[in-house]
This record gives C-alpha cells, sequence and structure tokens, in this order.
C-alpha cells in the first residue's frame, strides 16, 4: 500500500504571482513615463500662465464619465487614470519594489518642480510655493475638472 504525499513549500509573498510582479513593473513604468511627459511641459505652460497672470496651471485634465461630457484621457496605456492619479497602486506596488520608487504622481510631480531650475518650487512673481493637486473624483462642488493643477498663490486646491 503505498501513499501519496503532496510537498508544499512556501516563500515569502507567496499568494502574489510573477504575474502580479510584472504587472505592477509595467505600471510604474507607465506612471514614471507620464510624469516625465507632464513635467516636461510644466515650464511652458508656467510661462503662459505667468503671462495671462493665472493662479494655477493645468498641467492635466480628463473624463472618464460619460455622463459628465466626451470621454478624454481616460485611459494611460490601457490603464485608467483614475487608478493612477489615486494612488491606489501605491499599496500593491510596495509589496515588489522599494517604497521610494512607489510614488504618487502628485508627489513626483512636486519633486520635480521644487528644483533650483524652477526656483527651488517658489513662484518667482507671487513668492509662494507651488502645491500641486491631483483631482481623480468629481462631486457636485467640485470647481475643478478632474487632472493636475499647479497653484502659484500658495494655496492647495482641493
Amino acid at each position: 500500500m503505498s501513499e501519496k504525499f503532496t510537498v508544499v513549500s512556501y516563500k515569502k509573498n507567496s499568494s502574489y504571482s510573477e504575474q502580479d510582479e510584472a504587472e505592477m513593473a509595467n505600471l510604474l513604468k507607465v506612471v514614471e513615463k507620464f510624469t516625465a511627459k507632464i513635467c516636461r511641459t510644466f515650464s511652458d505652460k508656467m510661462v503662459e500662465a505667468t503671462r495671462n497672470n493665472n493662479k494655477y496651471v493645468i498641467l492635466f485634465k480628463y473624463n472618464d464619465d460619460p455622463e459628465k461630457g466626451e470621454l478624454f484621457n481616460d485611459k494611460i496605456d490601457d490603464i485608467p487614470t483614475k487608478y493612477i492619479l489615486s494612488g491606489a497602486w501605491i499599496r500593491n506596488a510596495q509589496r515588489f519594489f522599494p517604497s521610494q520608487k512607489c510614488k504618487s504622481v502628485g508627489s513626483r510631480i512636486l519633486e520635480y518642480i521644487s528644483d533650483k531650475k524652477f526656483n527651488n518650487g517658489i513662484d518667482i512673481v507671487s513668492k509662494q510655493k507651488y502645491n500641486v493637486s491631483v483631482f481623480h473624483y468629481k462631486n457636485k462642488t467640485s470647481i475643478f475638472s478632474n487632472g493636475i493643477i499647479v497653484s502659484r498663490d500658495g494655496i492647495v486646491y482641493k
């Protein structure tokens, strides 16, 4: 009489597959590419805002709700924009990558515009610190459309 044994071995984070890690790696690449694209437009949009005396700069906007109008920028490389901007992916990504690599889009942009070439993140005209606001949820009291806004007047828009 022979008995069959099944040997099961568990490794750390065994509930997460290599496919999950590959998806998170792809998501991080998309976030880095998207943030770099947004940051490249920052200088031009800030110059335009200074000329027009605007108190804020719209770096990016999107609509993912067909009830609120035409859809645009609702996906970034087949990943929902709301998922990327909300930061809901960060907790999952930290399971596979160091936390300094798993930063939100807003904090990545703020880090970029706090550089010396942008006067350490201080507006030249208003002498106020730039503040990055990310909007990914629209309700009845929302003033701004969904997207990314940088204030020049030191106000944190919510």
